[in-house]
């Protein structure tokens, strides 16, 4: 059965950043985000929460956003609708206390063409946030900052979805 993902991607200071941060933006930003075990929830240990940050930053910055006939590595949003209902899911999201730290919008050249978003970060998520509680199914990476292991996990647990998960 297809129960839905609200994948979660768990990163400890034992892991590899360089590594995990370039698999963190295959996993975030393939497809658009629109692939039901795509990474949506982060958990960073704050030992390593401002490295990672950092290096998805890049890795995020250097996607290319367009026509999946050309050289990108995203394509669009699957439909007008879906991407209206994710920039809503980005709002809702700052406006519970979220910080943009990268996209969020359309990216420039492409504002009028097909359904296209930038790869986003948001950073400051709280484990209450309805992003980290609900489908984003776009490219977002909402990264909250964890002190354990155990209380990654915790926040990992704690959804009603379940699909595929990422530890590091």
């Amino acid at each position: 059965i297809e129960t839905s993902g609200n994948d979660p991607f768990i990163v400890m200071p034992s892991a590899p950043i360089d590594v995990v941060a370039r698999g963190a933006a295959f996993s975030a930003y393939m497809n658009c985000g629109q692939i039901c075990v795509s990474a949506e929830r982060f958990f960073v240990h704050e030992a390593v929460h401002d490295e990672f940050v950092e290096k998805l930053a890049e890795h995020a910055r250097a996607i290319r956003v367009g026509n999946g006939l050309d050289k990108v590595e995203m394509g669009p949003m699957v439909a007008e609708k879906e991407r209206t209902r994710y920039e809503g899911v980005l709002e809702h999201a700052q406006q519970q206390g979220a910080h943009l730290l990268l996209g969020g919008g359309r990216p420039a050249g492409l504002e009028h063409k097909g359904w296209f978003v930038e790869p986003t970060i948001l950073t400051g998520c709280d484990p209450d946030m309805d992003i980290l509680n609900n489908e984003s199914f776009g490219p977002v990476a909402p990264i909250c900052k964890v002190e354990s292991f155990d209380q990654a996990l915790e926040y990992a647990n704690n959804s009603q979805y379940g699909l595929g998960a990422c530890l590091h």
